[in-house]
């Protein structure tokens, strides 16, 4: 059972939205700086890229959440940041695949490249990264609360919130859009998250257990016992 310091709701919900999606545009940023090292000092590999971008994006975002959970909680989190990077990793391959031969993004003139590629690979690439994170946060998280597996849920119909949101044609109108569909997951994972502390969890009144609660005495007797008659 959770036991949170606060029970400001809405301010949580802000703070995850807020929190998860800086975290989430710098793990983009890691995630391209990545891309270019690699492309750089190795030579085009699909693999190799899939591999690194998705850790650090994942590390990046993982720890963002912990941080918060321990902010909000006196639960034990530690660990949710490698969970989140094992996630990234095992998801190289299905984004790997989503990638196919992306060398060509990282020309000098690679930007136009992006902005048409992005929008046909987005979902697919989060659908994979956020649904093997919330599969492997879920046996942290179900240490804590009953029904963990709404967690896993919420990630992948967050990641499907990408599919109408990455009709950008351009650079500017790409980056609102993906801004709109990192917005729109980040309310369902905290809206989820929010319902998970409600469900499972107690707010700090500072009082004992045996404390919160009224005693309540219950005698029985038989019919021949009763005193009263």
């Amino acid at each position: 059972m959770i036991k949170r310091k606060s029970t400001n709701h809405v301010h949580f919900l802000f703070d995850w939205v807020r929190t998860m999606l800086l975290a989430q545009w710098g793990g983009i940023i890691s995630f391209i700086a990545v891309a270019f090292i690699t492309e750089l000092f190795i030579g085009p590999s699909a693999m190799l890229f899939a591999l690194l971008g998705g850790i650090v994006f994942a590390a990046t975002v993982g720890q963002a959440q912990q941080n918060l959970l321990q902010d909000y909680t006196d639960a034990d989190f530690e660990g949710w940041t490698l969970f989140s990077a094992m996630g990234g990793g095992l998801s190289a391959l299905p984004v790997a695949i989503s990638f196919g031969s992306f060398s060509f993004i990282f020309y000098l003139a690679g930007l136009e490249g992006i902005a048409h590629l992005f929008p046909s690979i987005l979902p697919q690439v989060a659908l994979s990264i956020f649904t093997l994170m919330s599969l492997l946060h879920w046996f942290k998280l179900r240490e804590h609360v009953d029904h963990a597996w709404l967690w896993v849920l919420a990630n992948v119909v967050g990641a499907l919130m990408f599919i109408p949101f990455v009709q950008g044609s351009g650079i500017v109108s790409m980056l609102v859009m993906l801004t709109l569909a990192m917005l729109a997951q980040n309310i369902v994972t905290g809206v989820t998250m929010l319902f998970l502390f409600l469900e499972d969890s107690h707010p700090d009144d500072g009082l004992p257990d045996e404390d919160r609660y009224a005693r309540a005495y219950v005698e029985l007797y038989t019919r021949d016992e009763r005193p009263y008659e």
